[in-house]
């Protein structure tokens, strides 16, 4: 990965624009939730997962009832912000995805089907499919 480009944000006070954009995947440590996994994107896997644990404030209401959490991957090496948000897309949805319902529908999975080991061998079957295949992924 490259190193941060400055730019001039508000005040002229330069801001570091982000190289890393990452989707992750994270698992419950509840017993009660046990298997039962969240997939996002994140420019700062550390910091998500302490939002997603509850150490830090905001953004991590879905995933209140999977607490604590652990991170299970990341995949990263996207060119930019819209194309790791379209990989989590699909993902996340993958009967929806043009590109990843064949795969969906071989491996049976629903979109909602969040246990890990279905996250998982979806992940590694999209890629190795168009359009991430070609990916630094």
């Amino acid at each position: 990965m490259g190193q941060p480009k400055d730019r001039a944000g508000a005040g002229g006070v330069a801001k570091a624009k982000p190289t890393f954009f990452g989707c992750y995947l994270i698992g419950s440590r509840n017993p009660a939730m046990k298997g039962r996994s969240y997939v996002g994107f994140t420019v700062n896997p550390a910091r998500r997962l302490q939002q997603h644990n509850g150490v830090l404030t905001a953004g991590a209401k879905y995933t209140k009832r999977l607490r604590p959490c652990e991170m299970i991957l990341i995949v990263h090496g996207f060119p930019s912000k819209i194309q790791a948000l379209q990989f989590e897309w699909a993902w996340q949805k993958p009967r929806l995805s043009r590109a990843v319902r064949d795969v969906a529908k071989t491996l049976g999975l629903s979109d909602r089907s969040s246990s890990l080991p279905n996250k998982i061998k979806l992940v590694m079957a999209m890629l190795h499919i168009s359009p991430w295949q070609h990916l630094p992924l």
